[in-house]
């Protein structure tokens, strides 16, 4: 599992249970700055105190990169406050990489569960479950998954799942062909 940084947090520290700790602020509407993913109200905070000084001779005044640094870490060099002016007029756009690897984390959490109770989980099961998280956190429908994208993440999320599923599958057809001569 890769590791994500919300604003100074890491999304992936492990607890004591060998679990993982989720803030509130864990969600999949973020928006990319260098290597941190900063949540959507932070990032409209940001844009609403760049510009918060009165405008002078009818131009707005925009705060300077040393005080937007000292109230919001994230914004680190001039680039990041023209993608603040950028946001500002045209819109923040998410980030869609954060939002199909907040899917991954929720269905590795929900797969555990299920195998954990002995359920065994098709290609199609993913598919669903990949949906209805998706649904259920109002993200885009422009975030898809297909079988291809399935089978890779259950590599390399669940290789024993994947491994136990050949072996059931191979063990299958065995007795298929003892049962035909």
């Amino acid at each position: 599992m890769s590791e994500a940084s919300i604003g100074d947090q890491h999304v992936n520290e492990e607890n004591e249970s060998g679990g993982y700790n989720y803030t509130k602020l864990w969600n999949p509407f973020m928006v990319r700055f260098g290597e941190r993913v900063v949540p959507v109200a932070e990032v409209e905070k940001a844009i609403k105190f760049m510009y918060h000084k009165k405008p002078k001779h009818g131009r707005n005044r925009i705060t300077s990169l040393s005080t937007l640094n000292n109230r919001f870490r994230f914004i680190k060099t001039e680039n990041h406050m023209k993608r603040l002016h950028d946001m500002k007029r045209d819109g923040i756009k998410c980030d869609t990489k954060h939002m199909k690897f907040f899917i991954e984390v929720e269905m590795e959490m929900e797969t555990e569960k299920r195998l954990a109770n002995g359920e065994k989980l098709t290609n199609n099961n993913y598919l669903e479950m990949f949906e209805r998280i998706r649904k259920d956190h109002r993200i885009s429908d422009r975030i898809t998954a297909t079988k291809k994208w399935v089978i890779k993440w259950k590599k390399e999320n669940f290789p024993n799942e994947m491994r136990y599923a050949h072996a059931q599958k191979d063990k299958a057809k065995n007795e298929q062909n003892e049962n035909k001569e």
